[in-house]
This record gives C-alpha cells, structure tokens and sequence, in this order.
C-alpha cells in the first residue's frame, strides 16, 4: 500500500519539486476566491442587505453582478499579464498577484454601503489574472509532456479541493464568530502568505524553464505540436461553454441550498466535503491515466460525465444524493481539467506560453462573466432554471467535444502512439 502511494502521488513531487510551493500557493489563493465568490459575500449581502443598501428583491441580481465585476477585471488583464509573465517572468507574477489582492478583503469587512464591493472586486480581479496564467504556465514550463497532465492534475486537486474547503472553512468562521464579515479577514492572511511564498521561494526560480530547467524538460520541437485555426476555435469555444456552465451556479449554490433545500451553513459546508474528498483521492492517479491513455478521450469522458450529474442535480432534495452527485460532478472535473491544460500547454511554445494560458483564460472568463449574469435572470424567474441551463450547455460543450476532438499518436501511450505511426498516422 504504502509503494502504491509512493508511486502514485509521491512520485510526481519527487520528480518536480517546485510543485510543492506551488500548490501551497494554489491551496491559499482558491481558498480565498471560492470562499469569497461562493460563500461569504453572497451571505453577507443575504444577510446584511439592508444594511449595506441591496435594493429588496434584487439579491440575485447583485450577487450575480458582483460576482461578474470580479471576472470581467480578470478576463479583461488575463492576457497583458500572461504576456508579462513570458517577458517579466513567472515567479514575480505569481507573488505579485496575492500580494496586491491581500488588500481587498479586510477592506470589504469595512463596508457600510454594497457598491463600495465592485472596485474591490476589480482588484481582486487583478490580483487573480496575474497569478492564475503564470502559475499553469511555469509547470508547462518546467514538467515534461510524459508528465504534464500529472503536474497539472496536482494543481487541479489543491485547486477543487480549496473550491469546495474554502466555503466549508468560511461557514466554520461565521459559526464560530458570530459574524459574516470574519471570514475576509481570513482571506487577506491567506493572499499574503501565497504573496510571500511567490516571492521568497519562488523568487529564486529562472524567468523560463530553459534558464536553468529542470533536467527533464524536453527540447521545444518535442514539447510544442502547432495546431490548425479550427482547433483552436473550437478548444475556445468548448473552454467558454464549461466555464459559462459551471460559474453561472457557483453564486446561488449557497442560496439554493439554503432557500431551496432549508439548510444551515454548517450542513452547506458538507456539501462541499464530498466533492474535496473525492478529487483529492483520485486526481493525481486520473493524471497519470490521461497521460498515459489519452489527454482528449480524457476531456470526452469528463464532459459527458459533468452534463449527466447536472441533470440530476435539481431532482433531488436528499443531501446523501445531493452529496453523491456533487461528487461524481467534482470528480468529472478532476478527470478532464489537468487534460485540458496539459493539451493548451502544448500547442504554444515556451516563449509565448503565459499568453496563450490568458487567451484561454479569457475565454474562460468570458464565459465566467456571462454566466452568473445569466444565472441571475434566471434564478429570478425559477431557482431550477440555472441547473438545466447549465446542463444544457455542458451537454453542447461535450457533444462538440466527442464528435470534433481528435486524438493526437503523441497523446496517447507510447505502445498506442508506435502502433499509429506504423500505419502511417
């Protein structure tokens, strides 16, 4: 048991050190912007509207806004600071991003009136842009393609994990306090322990991996396969459609399951538990199948799977089911993310990397800034109406997937990939 574990999740941080400081610095920075975007602002302006200004009846609406506020200043500074990160480089990107954002929340606790919130949210934006495509970027950068999906689903583990901790740890503060504003004094502790990692062990890492890289990186011919302007649309086109589907919910999960379903904060936070749980346990060995089977029958599977659990969703009341379901969904994303950024990590070269990890990050942000929009209208008209749209949209996004993706011989084993060049693939 203990060599399996070894080989299995230990393997990947003896082979790349630098994914520790790494995850450490995703673990905090997620923890903070899940647990601020999905829980404690929607809370605190569920709660203290009145107090803060919310006009009645328009809390959906507000929380959808604020929430947008955040991601357009993101997918609007994705790209100049990707292209930063190619010229600046990765590491003072990464310590930047925190570092500035650390400010915002304690300021919002501060608040007395809601629309004091939106240009702190632009700055939270900010602080994410910069850090976000540097950090996928540098390990593209320094793993090599055998590898890569596996690196990628180290940081997509911390990352989902914190996604589903961060609010559980939120409601914690809150019960244990007393106080919705409490848990965004927590959050700019958090930015600024990731600002310091970035900057005093980052710091001594080379701008690029070709300065002084790890003695695995492979030569750029190998590393990078250009791709046809049809691909890219559609690998656009399919980021913008999961990440639409996915953060149009992400504001009125703790609404839904708090008007809809009747729970408290501290039954909320369970519903998060399952999900961390599940991709904790398996993301990393999902990376090694992806690298070692196939990164775009890994993205197939994962899109199928996520629409089918969010048909689902809405049926039930039963926090057991709800739990399972979230899980299945949580562990789709596992499967399919690190696939996804292993394959964007690989039709760039090294030198304009971070800017392709910000265009895909814009459209992801896009997507991410109509969605909760969107979701906001619809909660208004029907609390269901945001679960089946979403369904419905991941069901696009994994049709165009199976019927238009096409596996790469370098994207699958080597066996497989030997056998298709001997057949002239």
């Amino acid at each position: 048991m203990l060599r399996v574990l070894q080989q299995t999740y230990l393997a990947v941080f003896r082979r790349y050190p630098l994914l520790v400081p790494l995850a450490l610095i995703t673990a905090c920075g997620e923890l903070v912007y899940a647990g601020i975007n999905n829980f404690s602002i929607p809370l605190l302006l569920e709660h203290q509207g009145r107090t803060l200004g919310v006009p009645g009846g328009k809390l959906g609406l507000v929380v959808g806004t604020v929430t947008s506020t955040f991601l357009v200043s993101e997918t609007l500074l994705r790209i100049p600071f990707g292209w930063l990160s190619d010229r600046w480089g990765r590491a003072r990107m990464i310590a930047l991003g925190p570092l500035v954002g650390c400010v915002s929340p304690a300021l919002i606790a501060h608040l007395g009136h809601y629309l004091w919130i939106f240009p702190l949210r632009v700055l939270d934006g900010l602080g994410a842009a910069a850090l976000w495509p540097s950090l996928f970027a540098l390990v593209g950068d320094r793993v090599e393609r055998a590898w890569r999906a596996t690196a990628m689903s180290v940081m997509n583990m911390i990352y989902v994990a914190a996604v589903a901790l961060g609010p559980a740890l939120a409601g914690l503060v809150i019960r244990l306090t007393g106080s919705y504003r409490a848990p965004f004094y927590g959050a700019s502790a958090l930015l600024l322990v990731a600002g310091l990692v970035g900057l005093f062990w980052l710091g001594r890492v080379p701008a690029l991996g070709r300065d002084g890289g790890s003695p695995e990186a492979e030569p750029e011919a190998h590393a990078h396969r250009p791709v046809g302007r049809s691909t890219v649309a559609l690998m656009l086109l399919i980021t913008f459609s999961q990440s639409f589907a996915i953060i149009m919910l992400s504001p009125f999960l703790v609404l839904y399951g708090s008007r809809v379903l009747g729970l408290t904060e501290t039954r909320l936070g369970l519903l998060f538990i399952g999900p961390a749980v599940g991709v904790a346990l398996l993301s990393i060995p999902f990376g090694r199948l992806a690298d070692r089977w196939s990164k775009q029958s890994a993205v197939k599977v994962a899109l199928v799977l996520a629409a089918l659990t969010m048909w689902l969703l809405p049926q039930t009341v039963r926090l057991p089911v709800l739990i399972l379901i979230a899980t299945l969904f949580a562990l789709a994303y596992a499967l399919g993310t690190p696939a996804w950024f292993a394959i964007m990590s690989e039709i760039a070269p090294e030198r304009a990397r971070g800017k392709v990890f910000g265009g895909f990050g814009t459209a992801q942000g896009l997507g991410a800034v109509a969605g909760p929009i969107v979701g906001g209208y619809l909660w208004e008209i029907d609390r269901h109406y945001p679960f089946y749209a979403s369904a419905a949209v991941l069901t696009l996004a994994a049709l165009l997937a199976v019927a238009c993706l096409r596996t790469h011989p370098l994207d699958r084993g080597p066996a497989v990939a030997r056998a298709g060049n001997l057949g002239g693939g």
